[in-house]
């Protein structure tokens, strides 16, 4: 096979190849696609669904409407008290004349019943006002009940439609991995006696070498090929062992730099506390060595005399020697003179 056949060989498979790898990037998207709908678009309208199922908005306004009931209530009552006290003219505590005028009871009376009125005229414009807002709520609840059922069915719809999606993704997906599979089985029965699928993805590598003639054929390519990546695993091999000794060495000089900056408030204080015990120490010697100084110089006076004494005993004992020895010699020759000897004995 020549140079030119072997490299269009090699456009060739390449070709499929890129073609394959469009479709893998296309699968992968509508995977991804797909796990987002899941994960995140039906996500979404179920947690709408839980939101109007719980309905806290409703719950608020029946409770606010059970208030309303009560002060509904409440206003009637005194409504009806008031009615009652101006049917019976019941107004004040005291009614016996000695105390009160009879023109100033119909008076206060008349002003009583007038302040009543008045009052009744403030409880039917309240009651009024509760009962609006009652029926506001009311209504409030119902369109509320229907757009909860509104929103509720667009959500389940949405969520129908969603999954019908992802059904017809996945078919989708299916189809594309099978003609995945078949275009790549084909690629490989056919080039099979020239190029095994397993040295596909040095396809690159395989084309530089025969186009730039360091290879003649395929085998050739391959060796060269098989050597430069032998020789890059083992870089990388030598880099990661590099890193992980140069990141050792780190962890331990900064274990060791932190054991130092914990232990220096430590170290100084017992450098401190042996300073000051060599200090105290330092004062003892001294001291001990003064008296001793003088303990010497005690007895080297006390030795000085003694040995004076023993000089002064030795120069006597000499002296005496001496004398005893110029008389001994006298008597001698005065010995010999007389006996009329001569000469030395």
């Amino acid at each position: 096979m020549t140079k030119e056949q072997i490299l269009a060989k090699l456009i060739s498979i390449k070709s499929v190849l890129s073609y394959i790898e469009i479709l893998c990037k296309k699968y992968d998207d509508i995977k991804e696609d797909c796990k987002n709908h899941k994960e995140i678009d039906i996500l979404f309208f179920e947690q709408r669904i839980k939101q109007i199922n719980s309905n806290n908005r409703e719950k608020e306004i029946t409770e606010e409407l059970l208030l309303i009931e009560k002060d509904i209530k409440l206003l009637s009552l005194q409504k009806s008290k008031d009615e009652m006290d101006i049917k019976n003219k019941d107004f004040l505590l005291i009614k016996d004349s000695r105390y009160y005028d009879k023109m100033m009871i119909d008076r206060i009376n008349f002003l009583m019943e007038q302040s009543i009125k008045d009052e009744i005229k403030e409880i039917n414009l309240a009651i009024e006002r509760l009962y609006e807002k009652k029926r506001n709520l009311s209504d409030l609840i119902i369109k509320n009940n229907e757009n909860s059922v509104i929103i509720r069915k667009s959500c389940e719809d949405a969520i129908d439609t969603l999954n019908k999606l992802i059904q017809i993704k996945t078919k989708e997906m299916d189809l594309l991995l099978k003609k995945i599979q078949m275009i790549f089985n084909d690629l490989c029965k056919t080039v099979k006696n020239f190029l095994h699928h397993n040295d596909f993805d040095k396809l690159e590598r395989i084309y530089f070498y025969i186009v730039t003639g360091r290879a003649d054929t395929i085998k050739d390519a391959l060796n060269l090929t098989d050597a430069q990546i032998r020789h890059e695993e083992m870089v990388d091999i030598m880099k990661q062992a590099v890193s992980s000794i140069c990141s050792a060495i780190n962890t331990a000089t900064t274990e060791i730099v932190d054991s130092i900056r914990e232990n220096t408030e430590e170290i100084c204080f017992a450098i401190n506390n042996g300073v000051e015990i060599i200090s105290g120490n330092f004062s003892n010697i001294s001291s001990e060595i003064k008296k001793m100084d003088e303990n010497v110089s005690k007895s080297m006076l006390e030795i000085l005399d003694n040995q004076k004494e023993i000089v002064d005993s030795n120069l006597l004992h000499t002296s005496l020697l001496k004398e005893q020895n110029s008389t001994c010699e006298k008597i001698l020759k005065h010995y010999r003179y007389v006996n009329g000897l001569s000469g030395d004995l």
